[in-house]
């Protein structure tokens, strides 16, 4: 009788150890196949922020073209009423008669 509940306690023991096996078998890969969307889904947030990025700097660049643009044609533009008078005082004194 001893013997008998010996052998059933280790076919016990046996069938707890593979279904725990099986059990951490089932758990790895579920771990895996979230480690796997995981990675796609940082990786999809890394490009559409790396897009927003360039979306930005590119943005920021055309605004700071167009101020200094802006600055340029302001800081230029007494030279250029200077020399349009002036141009005007050469077209009145040269048609006097």
């Amino acid at each position: 009788r001893r013997d008998e509940l010996k052998k059933l306690l280790a076919e016990d023991e046996s069938m707890y150890a593979k279904e725990l096996d099986d059990l951490r078998a089932v758990q790895a890969a579920a771990l895996r196949e979230l480690e796997v969307e995981l990675r796609a889904s940082y990786e999809a947030a890394q490009k559409a922020s790396e897009g927003d990025h360039a979306r930005v700097t590119s943005t920021k660049k055309k605004l700071s073209d167009e101020a200094e643009r802006m600055r340029l044609e302001r800081d230029a533009r007494p030279a250029l009423d200077r020399l349009e008078s002036a141009a005007q005082e050469n077209t009145t004194v040269s048609t006097a008669p």
